[in-house]
């Protein structure tokens, strides 16, 4: 059950949800056999909501982590506990509390800083997440900042998956900012970097990010086109 629960997490970092809940499902159904209320109170919950929302269902994926996380912390766990708090910051923001949203990942954060803590696996996700946050705020230059602490702490542990989805989110932001060739320069080393996964959806959108800020930008005074009929 345990090497069902923690390969499970492969495809949660793969965002394949229907792997991952095939996983956790036959975890389930082993822990309810065999009565380790653990693994289906708690890893169960935290790993489905993390398909839901994988699955583009914030709703229902703020239930099962919150759940999740607090059957666990009120026992005192506190592993991997940033991993699902961030992921239940990413539903709320989704849900439109992005206020909610921050104060969740700025829970992580703490825990992270801890002395007694330091589950440093997760900071450079977590960091991304709040610049992603802070940019359907429109606040561009706070999440400019952490994307780029969330990029160079992917690089100091030389965390390459990380490292990629950073950059693909920080080079959307310069892109969007008309910063087109320091978008490329940006994220094509790292995006090169890998020679393995290319189905994976973060080498996709990488790649067709790519493709884009290649392609020759429309003039800025061109009129938008307009549906032909109703």
């Amino acid at each position: 059950m345990w090497a069902l629960t923690f390969s499970a997490y492969v495809f949660a970092y793969r965002r394949e949800p229907e792997r991952l809940l095939e996983r956790v499902g036959e975890a389930d159904g082993l822990a309810r056999e065999r009565g380790l209320a653990f693994i289906y109170e708690v890893s169960v919950p935290q790993s489905r909501g993390l398909a839901e929302l994988l699955s583009g269902r914030p709703r229902e994926a703020i239930s099962l982590l919150r759940m999740g996380i607090e059957r666990w912390t009120k026992n005192g766990g506190n592993v991997r506990v940033p991993f699902a708090k961030s992921a239940l910051a990413e539903a709320v923001a989704l849900e439109g509390d992005p206020d909610g949203a921050l104060k969740l990942i700025e829970e992580c954060l703490e825990q992270i800083g801890r002395p007694a803590g330091q589950e440093r696996l997760w900071l450079a996700e977590v960091l991304r997440l709040k610049g992603a946050i802070l940019l359907r705020q429109g606040r561009v230059e706070e999440a400019e900042k952490e994307l780029r602490a969330a990029l160079a702490c992917a690089r100091e542990q030389q965390a390459k998956s990380w490292e990629l989805r950073s950059a693909t989110l920080l080079a959307t932001l310069l892109a969007g900012g008309g910063q087109r060739a320091a978008a490329r320069d940006l994220l094509a080393p790292i995006h090169g970097w890998f020679t393995e996964g290319a189905d994976t959806r973060d080498l996709i959108e990488a790649r067709v990010l790519l493709e884009e800020l290649s392609r020759e930008p429309r003039p800025r005074s061109a009129p938008a086109a307009v549906p032909a009929g109703p």
